[in-house]
């Protein structure tokens, strides 16, 4: 079949049968993330200690993962979606090309922002040193994650959750998989270095993802190119600055609203393990206090 015909079928899909795809995507998602948390923390020398690692690391990975990535399917969506029902296909391309940039180098900044500032970030926030190792792990996935957005958002507003269900689906089963494999592979190492470990699967399932993600697109960009140099209809030319400023004017709001719940974890997490460090330095000067006596 002719890139051009998988481009026109996928955007006549059915809405039922598009529907159905995520479900069973986001069904599957919620059962392998219950089988990995589930075998991980049973895994002997993990245990609480090393979950404790895992979850600190990542609710600050999802903070910035939110900051930069989150609500861009959306967005993207319905941006191109407008665009293509009015046979606008040069602007629906342009919107996708656009916001790939932006929000690759958004991305950029904010791995490269967590890699250089774990350490800093583990210690005087965390206050927990060794989750310095999980941060630093997880941080090139930010920028994958921010750039898989804009694709799934792309396909989702030509009328396809195809490149969404797929990929979310093998990025989750990918997860599951090498998450057992290298905790169990670290098994007795430290703690921190297993959870490091653990979040090691969670940038390669991101980057197996990204790279389905990339091979969907070239497949499908002979047609979607044929459908922009065939389009009759002549629409307004926005600037690129206009583009960018309608992307951020709806993208914005929606990232704040899903901040305030990822805030909350991050005041949780700082909050516990601030407290845990104190409780430990306390009971331990307790201990050597009436030694001494």
């Amino acid at each position: 079949m002719k890139a051009e015909d998988k481009v026109r079928k996928e955007k006549g899909t059915s809405f039922m049968k598009n529907v159905a795809m995520l479900m069973i995507a986001q069904i599957l998602i919620k059962v392998l993330g219950f089988v990995y948390r589930l075998v991980i923390i049973n895994v002997d020398g993990f245990g609480d200690v090393g979950n404790g690692y895992y979850d600190a690391g990542y609710t600050v990975y999802s903070l910035l993962l939110t900051l930069s990535s989150v609500g861009i399917p959306t967005v993207i969506s319905k941006l191109v979606s407008e665009r293509d029902s009015i046979g606008d296909h040069r602007g629906a391309y342009r919107i996708f090309k656009t916001s790939l940039k932006i929000f690759t180098a958004i991305g950029a900044f904010f791995s490269i922002a967590l890699f250089f500032g774990a350490e800093f970030i583990a210690t005087k926030v965390l206050n927990v040193p060794d989750v310095k190792y999980v941060l630093m792990v997880l941080s090139p996935a930010i920028m994958f994650v921010a750039s898989s957005s804009v694709i799934r958002g792309y396909f989702a507003g030509l009328g396809s959750q195809k490149a969404t269900s797929v990929s979310q689906t093998l990025e989750q089963f990918f997860n599951c998989l090498l998450t057992i494999t290298f905790v169990y592979a670290l098994v007795g190492k430290d703690p921190a270095v297993m959870a490091a470990g653990g979040n090691v699967s969670t940038t390669l399932a991101i980057l197996i993802s990204f790279a389905y993600l990339y091979i969907f697109y070239k497949r499908r960009k002979k047609g979607i190119m044929a459908d922009c140099e065939a389009q009759t209809v002549l629409q307004e030319d926005k600037t690129t600055g206009k583009i960018i400023k309608t992307i951020f004017a709806i993208s914005i709001p929606m990232t704040l609203g899903s901040l305030i719940s990822v805030i909350n974890s991050m005041i949780d997490t700082v909050t516990i393990s601030n407290c845990i460090q104190t409780a430990f330095s306390r009971n331990d000067r307790g201990w050597k206090g009436c030694t001494r006596s």
